[in-house]
């Protein structure tokens, strides 16, 4: 196991303790460690340690197995949700003044965003490593696996959308640097990050 005692981000050393994550009844080491939430005093990233250090047919088990059906959505939950989806197509569609392009949603879990910007005219692509998606017939391209490997053309990409998604990422400098060559000058990334 591999404690982290500087930030991934921005390499400061000191760090509060917010917790300890929900941990997966299959999740293949739980009792071997205790993992806690800790942000880091200087920029605010919040991370887990020590690191998780899954192999991604681990990490694939974990997110197919229930991650998103596991728990039972009120109606108003689902509400929420489409709510809160609409708002941020609507903010994306206000800062690039068109609503066409390619549109990335890495982490998309079981492609509902995807489809809301299909309906208001995106190209949309999906990336994840598990395979949650729920109609494999729609028009999203998707891809299981990492960001790395989808290997997308550079400046491919109007718009990269990631909910709760940098928080799970153990290399978030590499992957950032991924997303920024994989994105057309004037492009948007938009992230939202769980706590």
């Amino acid at each position: 196991m591999k404690y982290i005692n500087k930030c991934t981000i921005c390499k400061h050393d000191e760090f509060r303790n917010i917790g300890t994550p929900r941990i997966d009844k299959n999740f293949p080491r739980k009792n071997t460690s205790d993992y806690l939430i800790l942000q880091c005093k200087k920029c605010g990233y919040y991370f887990i340690s020590p690191e998780i250090d899954l192999t991604i047919e681990e990490w694939q088990i974990l997110y197919e197995n229930e991650y998103f059906l596991g728990e039972d959505i009120t109606r108003w939950q689902k509400r929420l949700r489409e709510s809160e989806r609409k708002k941020r197509l609507g903010i994306i569609i206000n800062r690039l003044k068109c609503n066409n392009g390619n549109f990335l949603d890495m982490g998309c879990g079981e492609g509902y965003l995807l489809k809301d910007a299909e309906k208001i005219g995106f190209s949309t692509y999906g990336v994840d490593i598990a395979n949650n998606i729920l109609n494999e017939n729609s028009g999203c391209n998707f891809f299981k696996g990492s960001i790395f490997e989808a290997n997308f053309p550079d400046n491919f990409f109007k718009v990269i959308y990631m909910d709760s998604v940098l928080e799970h990422i153990i290399n978030p400098m590499e992957t950032l640097s991924e997303l920024k060559r994989i994105l057309e000058p004037g492009g948007v990334i938009f992230f939202n990050c769980s706590q």
